[in-house]
C-alpha cells in the first residue's frame, strides 16, 4: 500500500516481504516526491523536511488509490518520468540562473545539486564554489 512519507528519509524504510519491490521504488520515489529539501544552517548541508500538504485529505486519497490500481510497471514507468521531470526542472532553473554557462558546467551543477559537492569534485575537474 503506498502511503505519504513525511519527515523520513526514503531509505529508512524496510522492505516488508509483501510488496513486489517495483511498487517499493515507486513507494520510496512518492515518498520523496512529497518531502522538500532545506540547507541545515548548523551543518551547512542539505537535510530532508516535511513538505507543505496542500492537497485535501481526499484528492490524496484519490491520488493513492489511483496509484494502487496500476500495474507495478505502470507505477515504475509513472516515477521515472517524474524524476526527468524533476531533472528537467533542475536542469531549468540552473540554465536560467547561469545563462552563459555550457553544457559541462550545467551538468557540473546539476551533479553538485543531485549527489553533493564532494561526489561533483571526484567527477569533474572544475566545480564552481557557488554550485548549490
Amino acid at each position: 500500500m503506498l502511503k505519504r512519507y513525511t519527515g523520513v528519509h526514503p531509505s529508512q524504510h524496510k522492505y516488508d516481504g509483501r510488496t513486489p519491490p517495483a511498487s517499493r521504488v515507486v513507494r520510496l520515489l512518492v515518498g520523496l516526491a512529497t518531502m522538500s529539501l532545506e540547507i541545515d544552517p548548523s551543518r551547512g548541508r542539505m537535510r530532508y523536511a516535511r513538505a507543505v500538504n496542500d492537497t485535501s485529505p481526499a484528492a490524496d486519497a484519490r491520488y493513492h488509490e489511483l496509484l494502487r490500481a496500476l500495474t507495478p510497471e505502470r507505477r515504475l514507468e509513472a516515477a521515472m518520468k517524474l524524476s526527468r521531470g524533476v531533472r528537467a526542472l533542475a536542469v531549468a532553473g540552473i540554465r536560467e540562473r547561469h545563462p552563459a554557462a555550457s553544457e559541462d558546467e550545467v551538468r557540473t551543477r546539476l551533479t553538485v545539486r543531485l549527489y553533493g559537492r564532494a561526489a561533483a569534485q571526484r567527477l569533474f575537474a572544475n566545480v564552481p564554489e557557488d554550485a548549490v
